[in-house]
């Protein structure tokens, strides 16, 4: 389990060489723990991480791995010899966004998922993973800068509904104009 797991982490660093490049270097701890976060829970949603000890897959060795170099190709190279510079979460213009399974304007960021409960996050699972899909998972900071550069962003602060249902923050789309 550990040295499949280990393998599809090198993968993730070979597929984040090839698409960032240099570039990469350049970004903040927490954009590169953004761009790791989001390609390790892509495979972990696709299965191709090992998540218990029942599953039969085993990991064969180094012929595995170096059949994998050889036939991994890249999906496009860099126009003008540099790599493109990568959008960050903070510069995506949000507005207009209706998340696919849901057909809402919620977004969720890294840290409301981290707080929801068990029950919660099986509620919102499909929502979550289509936004990831579509426009990955922001963190907190990324989606306030967002909305100060005007990114198309509205926060809805905690509420009560008159049921006596307790609403928790979050942030949602603005409408396009």
């Amino acid at each position: 389990m550990d040295s499949w797991n280990n393998n599809e982490g090198r993968k993730i660093a070979d597929e984040i060489k090839k698409e960032y490049g240099k570039t990469f270097d350049r970004l903040s701890d927490k954009e590169k723990s953004a761009v790791i976060a989001t390609k390790v829970m892509m495979k972990m949603r696709n299965g191709e991480l090992i998540t218990h000890p029942s599953d039969k897959r085993k990991f064969r060795g180094i012929i595995e791995s170096f059949i994998y170099a050889l036939t991994n190709k890249p999906t496009g190279k860099p126009t003008g010899g540099a790599a493109p510079m990568p959008v960050l979460p903070h510069q995506v213009d949000y507005s207009g966004y209706l998340n696919p399974a849901t057909g809402d304007g919620k977004i969720f960021s890294r840290e409301a998922i981290s707080q929801m409960t068990g029950d919660e996050y099986a509620g919102n699972e499909s929502a979550i993973m289509a936004q990831l899909k579509s426009i990955g998972i922001p963190y907190e900071s990324d989606l306030e800068l967002a909305s100060m550069r005007g990114g198309g962003l509205v926060y809805v602060r905690p509420y009560t509904r008159s049921d006596g249902t307790e609403v928790r923050g979050y942030w949602r789309s603005a409408p396009s104009v």
